[in-house]
């Protein structure tokens, strides 16, 4: 390593040594000059800063990081499939933060010109704190949020269309348990 600069990329002595320094890169943000292929790995493209790192903020108002969450989602799709004008977009979303996440996502593809339709996976009245903030923000906008209680009411949402051009799935999140 030259204490001057970025360390040296190993992946040219080992190929598999590829691998874990994008890891890192993507993690602590460390570079290693004259990489070969320095992208991220583990995260998504639009993913701000580096997660293992001290300075990365761990907190702020969970009512925000929804909004970038879900915000960060429709932009992925539009760079994946294009523009959501006019697109059938079904979003499926659980009653906790990550459900929340769904709700964002759902108001921006409204706001882009999707044809949205939103199910809650349960009762939608156990959806609470911020997330509960972003179901009101959805259904304050004529948005119908249908809570799905079991396969029945899930089978009837579905075929509520005839085709679905996208689905978005913000059922579960990393705190989920069963």
């Amino acid at each position: 390593r030259d204490e001057q600069g970025p360390p040296r990329p190993e992946a040219d002595l080992w190929r598999g040594a590829d691998w874990l320094e994008r890891e890192v890169y993507d993690m602590f943000g460390v570079t290693f000059a004259g990489h070969p292929d320095l992208r991220r790995l583990l995260l998504p493209d639009e993913w701000q800063g580096h997660p293992q790192r001290k300075d990365y903020p761990l907190e702020g108002p969970g009512e925000l990081l929804m909004e970038r969450a879900g915000a960060g989602v429709v932009e992925a799709m539009q760079r994946r499939y294009g523009p959501t004008l006019g697109l059938r977009v079904l979003v499926l979303c659980g009653t906790g933060n990550n459900g929340g996440d769904g709700l964002v996502a759902a108001h921006h593809l409204l706001a882009r010109g999707a044809e949205v339709h939103v199910g809650v996976l349960g009762d939608h009245t156990r959806i609470h704190g911020d997330a509960l903030a972003h179901l009101d923000r959805v259904t304050a906008t004529g948005l119908t949020v249908t809570s799905i209680g079991g396969e029945d009411e899930l089978e009837r949402l579905v075929a509520s269309r005839d085709e679905w051009d996208l689905a978005l799935d913000a059922l579960l999140g990393t705190g989920a348990r069963g």
